[in-house]
């Protein structure tokens, strides 16, 4: 069974460790290598996932906002996007120091921000920004998917007339290369 986590550190780093594989199984616990036991369990790949994003996201000078990772039986996959060829490497550098690290995978894309292209994170966020500036009370009802520059809104709004003014805002940013718009109109509440 996969867990995704959303814990109460600062971090926004998604998590996503599988609880069929390592240190979570029940299986009693395998001492790998002296790595520190915690309260007399080895650590499982949860722990090492918040370490290593509290890690991350503590850090001076590195953009997290934009990096995932992964943990399976100790081993860390990073992916997402840094801003740099140092970031990147210094993102690197900070896991492998997390306690239970026994093995790296760095995925990471380099993107500058002086990109022509701005990333899709950027296109979700900036459109979830102006959806939430024009709509803030239907905001919890639709959903933006970004890939590759291709917008799909999908959702329901009370009225056709939100359902264009979302799409002409998404369209309208900057990176935006097609917007596919999926958005249901809803039963509209008070009328006869």
């Amino acid at each position: 069974m996969k867990t995704m986590a959303a814990f109460s550190t600062l971090s926004p780093i998604h998590i996503e460790v599988d609880e069929r594989q390592g240190g979570n199984s029940g299986a009693p616990p395998i001492q790998l290598r002296g790595h520190v036991i915690r309260h007399g369990a080895m650590r499982t790949d949860l722990d090492i996932a918040i370490d290593c994003a509290d890690l991350l996201h503590s850090t001076a000078g590195l953009d997290d906002q934009d990096i995932a990772l992964k943990v399976i039986d100790g081993v860390v996959l990073l992916t997402g996007i840094v801003r740099s060829d140092p970031e990147r490497a210094q993102a690197e550098q900070i896991v492998k120091k997390a306690l239970g690290v026994i093995g790296l995978t760095n995925c990471l894309t380099v993107c500058p921000r002086t990109a022509a292209v701005p990333p899709d994170p950027d296109i979700t966020r900036e459109a979830v920004a102006m959806i939430r500036h024009q709509f803030p009370e239907q905001l919890e009802a639709l959903q933006v998917l970004v890939q590759n520059g291709r917008v799909a809104l999908e959702g329901e709004l009370n009225w056709h007339y939100q359902r264009d003014v979302v799409e002409g805002i998404v369209r309208s940013l900057r990176g935006v290369t097609l917007v596919t718009n999926k958005i249901r109109v809803g039963e509209r509440t008070g009328t006869p």
